[in-house]
């Protein structure tokens, strides 16, 4: 890819992985040992997967139940209801989707700036409408949460909590002054990132 500058200061992405719908983690009892983690991703895996196949509309406690290979007594162990087993679903696609954010801006921030944004809005594109097809009312409702770009950036000194994509983007107008054209880089940072 062609860079237009010498891109050594431009800002790197947070390292750390933050949660999104709760704060705290969405499985009741957390697991300890190797085969309790296994049962849980076990349980998340086959939410996916009645997600992908089946439609929101199969999505319940006992087909996950059925799906995994367990106990609905086990799956209650863990998760008080289905709407916590999806959260932990979103949960992890979003943890995905932000460890590639940070792997795709350590490149992207060497492309003209007009290039960053266009990649910007289409992968923002792809992921929302990935995130609505699994399951819409879900989505609906957690969108703000599931937000990767609206995630708050904890690394930050100032203790603003401000979005990490906002942080991410000023940074790179900031040092690409030659190539905006709106003046207000912190304003155009959150229009981007929304």
């Amino acid at each position: 890819f062609e860079g237009s500058a010498d891109h050594r200061d431009l800002p790197s992405f947070p390292t750390r992985r933050l949660p999104i719908c709760n704060p705290a983690s969405t499985v009741r009892r957390v697991p300890r040992q190797e085969r309790s983690r296994i049962l849980v991703d076990c349980i998340r895996i086959a939410a996916s997967e009645i997600l992908e196949k089946d439609g929101p509309a199969a999505l319940t406690t006992n087909n996950i139940a059925a799906r995994a290979g367990v106990s609905i007594g086990s799956l209650y162990q863990y998760f008080a209801n289905k709407e916590e087993i999806l959260e932990e679903v979103f949960r992890e696609q979003a943890d995905r989707s932000f460890e590639s954010s940070r792997e795709w801006a350590g490149w992207v921030k060497t492309l003209p700036l007009r290039d960053v944004i266009r990649l910007l809005v289409e992968r923002a594109v792809r992921r929302h409408r990935e995130f609505h097809s699994f399951h819409p009312e879900f989505y609906q409702r957690h969108h703000d949460q599931l937000h990767v770009g609206l995630r708050p950036n904890e690394e930050s000194n100032d203790g603003s909590g401000e979005p990490v994509a906002v942080t991410w983007l000023h940074q790179l107008f900031e040092a690409r002054l030659d190539e905006r054209r709106v003046r207000n880089s912190r304003l155009a940072s959150v229009a981007v990132s929304s």
